[in-house]
């Protein structure tokens, strides 16, 4: 059944269910993907006392396959502690680095959207040492993939972590093209809307990260036109906090797009005058906008052209 070269030896060591502790963990970096793989799942469901100092050893001098599996079966088995997490957040090979953060939003993140409420240990929080050496990752990790994991990592935590990380993962300013990250980044918003509107808006106090290219392209219009599409005073009243916030023109110009877009084929009249003012004030009014408002210097404009 199955097809394989002339010459080539057949595999003959098929039953691990009679290895070791130690012979297990050498096939975690075995060339099979099969025995790699059997090898995490024995040694998850046997719990040896003493093999966590094993694998902590083989992730911290391997840098490759058996690194990452040994950082699998050390989940399965005793867990993450966080001299394994932090070590792993600082591993030269992505893999490592990528799951160790996916498998920390495991454990002290919150399963969104799924009907399962909160679980894990932390309730939504990271252990503070481990959040510290996550953050810190992120801020010089140059691998998308892990990038990407960081953000998806971050829509899991508490917004008092998921706003610091999502921010050092929008800092990459060579992720702006990226097909994924941007979106994960704006998730991350999205998941603590209504909740934590507060501090969604003191998330971009500094008007410097509104220049990051992910903030300035793909977060600014869609937060707004989040708020926009709600309706609601509360809501509308936060899109003019974001208006006089604006660092520049430039800023407004993109926060205009959003309300446009949250607006597609109602009018605008009854909008509270605070976001009225505050888009005037920024002098990026479009003419949609002010059409909307009904304003008939706005329709003598439209009809000029």
């Amino acid at each position: 059944y199955r097809l394989r070269g002339k010459d080539s030896p057949l595999e003959k060591d098929t039953n691990l269910e009679q290895k070791e502790v130690s012979e297990l963990i050498v096939l975690l970096s075995n060339p099979n993907k099969w025995h790699r793989h059997t090898a995490v799942r024995l040694l998850g469901e046997r719990k040896y006392p003493g093999a966590a100092t094993k694998l902590k050893r083989l992730i911290a001098e391997s840098d490759g396959l058996g690194a990452l599996n040994a950082l699998w079966a050390l989940h399965q088995s005793t867990g993450l502690d966080d001299e394994a997490s932090v070590a792993g957040l600082k591993h030269s090979y992505p893999a490592v680095r990528m799951w160790t953060a996916r498998l920390l939003g495991d454990e002290w993140g919150l399963n969104r959207n799924l009907g399962a409420g909160r679980h894990g240990r932390g309730k939504g929080t990271i252990p503070s040492d481990v959040f510290r050496a996550l953050l810190s990752q992120a801020e010089v990790e140059t691998d998308p993939e892990v990038l990407a994991q960081f953000a998806s990592t971050a829509r899991r935590l508490d917004p008092e972590q998921a706003f610091p990380l999502v921010t050092a993962v929008m800092q990459h300013k060579d992720l702006r093209r990226d097909a994924y990250v941007p979106l994960l980044c704006w998730w991350v918003f999205e998941a603590h809307i209504p909740a934590a509107n507060d501090l969604v808006l003191a998330s971009l106090k500094s008007p410097a990260l509104w220049d990051e290219p992910i903030v300035f392209e793909h977060i600014l219009p869609r937060l707004v036109r989040r708020y926009a599409v709600e309706g609601k005073r509360a809501d509308l009243l936060l899109c003019a906090e974001l208006f006089r916030a604006a660092p520049k023109p430039i800023h407004a110009e993109q926060l205009m797009k959003g309300i446009e877009e949250g607006f597609p084929g109602r009018p605008m009249t009854g909008l509270p005058q605070e976001l009225v003012a505050a888009v005037a004030k920024s002098g990026q009014a479009s003419l949609a906008f002010r059409l909307k408002q009904g304003e008939p210097a706005a329709v003598a404009e439209a009809l000029r052209r």
